[in-house]
């Protein structure tokens, strides 16, 4: 269950940078070299907010698919009571979760 809150607070961590709250270079006097400098120092804050964001927001993901396939893990281990097909599917779904938590940041290049 806290996985699945935690991906619910990861998708909303990653709609905060409003596509609105980009620095519009029509509201800056380009010619003047103290506003040029403002918009550059905006559009950097901008994209440091966005990467920020982003970056809880994934942080926020992998804990979530974590506990989810931890959860499942569990119940086909713990429940006696389960048909063996569901306990197979807890832990095909469980290993598919690990991996796409692994595959995410792997790469052969």
């Amino acid at each position: 269950m806290i996985g699945l809150a935690l991906l619910v607070f990861a998708s909303i961590f990653s709609q905060f940078p409003l596509e609105s709250s980009i620095p519009d270079v029509t509201d800056y006097d380009i010619t003047d070299e103290k506003e040029q400098q403002q918009y550059l120092d905006d559009v950097d804050s901008y994209q440091g907010q966005v990467a920020l964001f982003g970056a809880i927001s994934t942080i926020l993901q992998t804990g979530a698919l974590a506990l989810v396939a931890y959860g499942f893990i569990r119940e086909a281990h713990e429940e006696d009571h389960h048909h063996v097909a569901l306990r197979i599917t807890f832990v095909l779904s469980a290993v598919i979760l690990i991996t796409n938590i692994v595959g995410r940041s792997f790469s052969l290049f």
